[in-house]
């Protein structure tokens, strides 16, 4: 906007440039997250609860941080069929630039705390991980326990 403006001012092209610190700065990155995760399973395996507590650093200015925090724990548990399921999200504010809305926007740190869980699970109980995760798969055209909806899981064709 300011370089629009200073343009059409004086008539002549400007040009705004960064140095890489400040592109990083300035850049809305995905918000750092901090997820402690408990996951409960029986001895064949099926997913019986999840608890997860996440805080999330949403910067020091107004963001998308209330929504990431929600998105956060309604993806949480997709594409798997759980038993239960208790969420506890916390968006703080730090000293940080804000951090913005990204691809997967609240669903990747979370994503990765659980798949990462679902390897730890299955090497407890001596499977394979990509078997404890077809084990627990919902089926398509059904709903997680968090009520978000799933229409196809290509997972199974894979």
């Amino acid at each position: 906007m300011c370089s629009a403006i200073l343009a059409r001012k004086s008539g002549r092209p400007v040009r705004i440039t960064f140095d890489r610190e400040e592109v990083y700065w300035i850049n809305r990155g995905r918000h750092p997250s901090r997820i402690e995760m408990n996951l409960h399973a029986d001895n064949q395996g099926r997913i019986c609860g999840i608890e997860t507590d996440a805080l999330i650093d949403g910067g020091g200015f107004a963001s998308f941080g209330h929504v990431t925090t929600y998105y956060n724990g309604v993806l949480h548990t997709a594409p798997y069929e759980i038993g239960a399921f208790h969420y506890t999200g916390a968006r703080v504010w730090t000293n940080k630039p804000a951090s913005g809305a990204m691809r997967g926007h609240g669903a990747v740190n979370s994503r990765c705390a659980v798949e990462t869980g679902l390897d730890d699970l299955a090497e407890q109980l001596s499977v394979d991980p990509i078997d404890l995760r077809l084990a627990n798969l919902l089926p398509p055209h059904s709903a997680t326990i968090t009520g978000f909806r799933v229409t196809s899981i290509g997972m199974r064709n894979v």
